[in-house]
């Protein structure tokens, strides 16, 4: 099994990726924000949850860890910040968290070990994020992505079956997907 450690130049390797893959889904929800967001306060929703996305994915790059209590407090905030703009956005929020939530709480269970309920909570953030019309296509989109990139790393021989990958990076590229192209409370 690879763990988050080894040598320092894998180590700051680990860093830079995880830098980046934060930044670049602070920066995409920044855009989503500015080009499909409706009203100010959507855009800020969005453009808040994209950087605790982009958080989460930097810190389980590094560590494979989502921490709790980034994950748990970004839950609470997501939904509050959804109650703000109305009864159908905490609705569509929390419908697509608990959706995200209840498909990876099965995998996770019934793939024993395949994932880790840190990615199981931090899919309950993304699906608040996509709410209930995108939950599905992000869900896809990291699981065909994730399997896609499992799969070159094992024919490359850069990982076996046994090693563990971050998973979060596929659920925000899924919520990326879902977002740029299914409407829903926070993008129109």
């Amino acid at each position: 099994m690879l763990t988050a450690s080894g040598p320092p130049a894998t180590r700051r390797t680990r860093e830079f990726a995880a830098l980046a893959a934060g930044l670049s889904v602070a920066v995409a929800a920044l855009t989503l924000a500015l080009t499909r967001a409706e009203r100010p306060l959507e855009a800020a929703v969005l453009v808040a949850l994209g950087c605790v996305i982009g958080w989460i994915v930097a810190v389980d790059i590094q560590s494979l860890r989502a921490p709790n209590r980034i994950v748990y407090a970004s839950v609470v905030a997501g939904l509050a910040a959804s109650a703000l703009l109305g009864r159908e956005a905490l609705l569509d929020a929390l419908s697509g968290g608990m959706l995200a939530f209840l498909l990876l709480l099965v995998v996770a269970l019934l793939g024993r070990g395949a994932m880790g309920y840190g990615d199981v909570k931090a899919g309950a953030l993304c699906g608040i994020t996509t709410g209930i019309a995108g939950a599905m296509t992000m869900l896809v989109v990291a699981f065909v992505a994730g399997g896609f990139f499992a799969a070159v790393l094992l024919l490359a021989r850069v990982r076996g079956r046994r090693d563990v990958v971050a998973f979060t990076p596929f659920l925000a590229l899924g919520v990326l997907a879902a977002l740029a192209t299914t409407p829903g409370y926070l993008v129109a």
